[in-house]
């Protein structure tokens, strides 16, 4: 009879047998059983788990959106100081025309039904002198959440942030700081002056 399991080993009373022949007692392997098991019920019931501190608490409060109305975003874009105003893109389509300072930035939406799922932020530089591309490949390798390329004699930053997977708030605030901030610097990474 072969024995599959180690429940079906316990009940028979099986001894297993290493190379050299030497049993192992029932004892032993129940204990080992045990500890190896209760391991298991350990880590599964919540040891494995980051600890629960009084910031990620609150985090857990927080409402996560996967969506936004064009009201909400203009109510957010509004109080960080970046003046939207409703434009069309160039596929027709809503999108919003922040300031960032005195600097036009679009604020592109994807949409599924009436709701924004998706932000992309775009921002069209056309100085005197394109950069050359390994300017703005310099910038793409040493940057992370932004990309640039040049295209018609202008050079153009972007962002994206899919709202699909759950953001909060305090994410698409983070977001559009983020570019202002990347604007000025590829501003001068390009030698652009407005």
């Amino acid at each position: 009879m072969r024995l599959t399991g180690p429940l079906e080993w316990l009940e028979m009373g099986y001894a297993k047998h290493d190379a050299v022949g030497a049993r192992e007692s029932n004892m032993r392997r129940v204990t080992r059983l045990c500890l190896v098991g209760g391991l298991g019920l350990a880590l599964s019931a919540g040891l494995g788990r980051a600890p629960r501190s009084a910031a990620f608490a609150a985090a857990d409060d927080t409402p996560v959106l996967t969506s936004a109305s064009l009201d909400e975003l203009k109510e957010a874009c509004t109080g960080l100081g970046l003046k939207p105003r409703e434009t069309k893109d160039a596929g027709g389509d809503p999108s919003l025309s922040l300031y960032m300072g005195d600097a036009p930035v679009t604020l592109l939406l994807s949409r599924r039904e009436d709701r924004i799922v998706s932000l992309g932020l775009e921002a069209d530089f056309k100085p005197a002198d394109p950069p050359t591309l390994d300017t703005i490949n310099a910038w793409n390798t040493a940057q992370r959440f932004s990309r640039a390329y040049v295209a018609n004699g202008s050079a153009t930053l972007e962002d994206d942030l899919d709202l699909q997977g759950g953001v909060t708030w305090k994410t698409v605030s983070q977001f559009l700081t983020r570019f202002q901030k990347r604007y000025a610097d590829f501003a001068r990474h390009i030698g652009f002056q407005a």
